[in-house]
């Protein structure tokens, strides 16, 4: 798992798993962040 987070931040994305789709593709989005993969965002619309 140590390596999918690493792998994550090296591409741009801020290291944290979706919490809807469980992928390493989560980018800054103001105050939140937005799934790239599943377009879920923690909070913000």
């Amino acid at each position: 798992m140590f390596q999918q987070i690493r792998m994550a931040k090296e591409k741009g994305f801020t290291g944290d798993a979706c919490p809807e789709c469980g992928q390493f593709t989560m980018v800054r989005n103001g105050t939140c962040t937005k799934c790239v993969t599943c377009g879920s965002t923690t909070g913000c619309s």
